[in-house]
């Protein structure tokens, strides 16, 4: 790092980020310390975190990198002392080339660099992250199962007997939930499922032990088991840290808590219900979305004709467009990439959602607000009176938000919204379903599409292998000679021995054009909607599916774990 306080401000003065008096105030405020003038600026306007430390990266010369967003390889965390890390702030992300990537606060520091390559014994490229973040970072990296493991092992943790219908004193359950092992393996838990990039703990007790499942990419995974005599512990500080009632068993309960860490806070929902060994516990992770990057319409991976078709609904200047498909098929990711794509200074862009799950400078985000009787009609009456463009609702689920939403997209409004339905054009048959008059629902329809998430192969391990005649003739009209590769799953440390890694969308894409229009006026079944968009270039998931397949990105297990049951 330059030795010259001013130079940081100097850059940042040509560059038009700060006025001659304030440069010369962080200066005065910070003498010798660039990093504490960044971290002021930062301070001053979180909004411009990302901009900053870019900012930064180019004046040291090095790049800059979010370690919340950054894929890191656990594997080269054990080669790097936690102390040493901590103490440092600096961690080891990935290797290339013969090189470790590690993210400090200190990228120029010649000797916190020759110390870490002694321990990783190689090569290092430095990038710079914020002192907060490397901290999460290595929070949530450090955690292993094999701790969580060794602490069930010595007994550590306060142990109750559950015996169904007996209660428990509540001074007793308060005085387990204040303990330091329990709250250090609480906490453990939770940062071990955040390493995993888990979306769901399970903690179920059994005739034998209690075990802990975590939900990854869609699939739960068993994770550890400990005795039954620990889980009434474990459960009561769950429910303390979500503001639970700690004495009832016999029901079950709901609740929130929230995961402080360096740089940032999670969201976790609590549900419990009792079963016959005690009470099962299910954590939600939420709103990890607001800490990541809206993706690129083009980072979604899909088929060429469909993001033709995704961008020309987009540039509609009225009209409606619906995404469907289960719970957590990443439809308001998608929803957020177009958005991304149609957000310029030009639009007023306006979302009604519960709850938020991204954040989108330049967009006017709402979450719905039951207590005060903020709910969808409510919100989307209120937008009319605000000139807007685009409008995002999280979701359609009665008929007066879809009339409301309908009425909007015919006055001169494009929306855009979410619908839950096995495929894409079964979203036209819910529409009148709900009430919505035919002749209503055709002229306002852009376009309805309906997308599954199949786990990504780990690029890792992924082994190629040819399909066998059987399988061949299962899935393509097969001339009987030519070969099929593909590859399959096989497991590595990378992708914690399953062979996956991250998930991708399938996808299947209906434009509603006239001849679609006139069959939904005349209410015709979805066998003549499908009909009619077939001729017009529609393919339906298990198509988009084997494409993918095909360019080794997924497996047909995946393809047919997503699509089963589908018409």
């Amino acid at each position: 790092m330059s030795t010259n306080p001013g130079d940081f401000c100097d850059f940042l003065e040509a560059r038009g980020e700060i006025a001659p008096e304030q440069r010369n105030a962080l200066r005065g405020r910070y003498p010798g310390d660039e990093l504490g003038i960044l971290m002021d600026l930062v301070k001053r306007d979180l909004r411009r975190r990302d901009l900053l430390g870019r900012m930064y990266g180019d004046y040291l010369g090095v790049a800059y990198i979010d370690c919340g967003r950054t894929l890191i390889h656990n594997d080269l965390i054990s080669r790097l002392p936690e102390q040493f890390a901590r103490k440092r702030h600096l961690l080891p992300l990935y290797e290339f080339g013969g090189a470790i990537t590690v993210a400090s606060a200190s990228p120029k520091d010649p000797h916190l660099l020759v110390e870490a390559e002694n321990f990783l014994g190689t090569f290092l490229s430095p990038v710079f992250a914020f002192p907060d973040q490397i901290d999460a970072a290595i929070e949530i990296a450090y955690q292993s199962d094999s701790e969580l493991a060794r602490m069930i092992a010595s007994h550590s943790l306060p142990e109750l007997s559950f015996h169904p219908g007996t209660p428990i004193k509540v001074s007793e359950l308060k005085r387990v939930t204040e303990d330091r092992s329990i709250i250090d393996f609480t906490r453990g838990l939770i940062l071990l499922a955040l390493k995993h990039r888990a979306s769901d703990i399970h903690i179920e007790p059994g005739e034998d032990a209690t075990r802990v499942r975590f939900r990854i990419d869609g699939v739960l995974q068993e994770v550890l088991k400990y005795e039954n005599s620990m889980q009434t512990a474990i459960v009561a500080r769950l429910k303390v840290m979500a503001e639970a009632d700690i004495s009832e068993t016999r029901r079950p309960q709901d609740g929130r808590l929230t995961l402080v860490l360096p740089d940032r806070s999670v969201d976790i929902r609590l549900a419990t219900i009792p079963v016959h060994f005690g009470e099962k516990v299910v954590l939600r992770i939420l709103g990890q979305a607001q800490f990541d990057s809206v993706p690129d319409l083009t980072d979604l991976d899909f088929a060429k004709p469909i993001l033709t078709g995704l961008r020309k609904i987009g540039e509609s200047q009225h009209g409606i467009f619906f995404i469907t498909g289960p719970t957590g098929s990443g439809k308001t990711t998608t929803l957020y990439a177009l958005l991304k794509y149609l957000n310029h200074p030009g639009v007023n862009i306006l979302t009604i959602e519960n709850p938020v799950e991204y954040r989108l400078p330049g967009v006017n985000q709402v979450q719905t607000n039951e207590a005060v009787g903020l709910d969808f009609p409510d919100a989307l009456r209120a937008f009319l009176r605000l000139d807007p463009d685009i409008i995002l609702v999280g979701e359609v689920r009665d008929f007066e938000t879809a009339q409301i939403a309908c009425r909007a997209a015919l006055t001169g409004h494009l929306v855009l919204t979410t619908m839950h339905t096995n495929n894409s054009l079964q979203a036209v048959l819910r529409l009148v379903e709900m009430g919505i008059d035919a002749s209503l629902a055709a002229p306002t329809l852009l376009g309805v599409m309906a997308q599954r998430l199949v786990r990504r192969l780990c690029p890792h391990c992924k082994v190629p292998v040819n399909l066998s005649p059987e399988e061949i003739e299962r899935y393509f009209e097969w001339d009987g000679q030519t070969s099929v590769q593909v590859f399959r799953a096989q497991g590595c440390e990378r992708c914690n021995r399953v062979g996956y890694m991250g998930r991708i969308a399938i996808h299947e894409l209906a434009p509603i054009n006239e001849a679609l229009r006139a069959a939904i006026i005349q209410k015709a079944p979805i066998s003549v909607l499908r009909e009619l968009a077939e001729r017009d270039g529609f393919t339906d998931l298990r198509y988009d599916g084997i494409k993918k397949v095909l360019r080794g990105m997924t497996t047909f297990e995946e393809i047919e774990r997503a699509t089963a049951g589908d018409e």
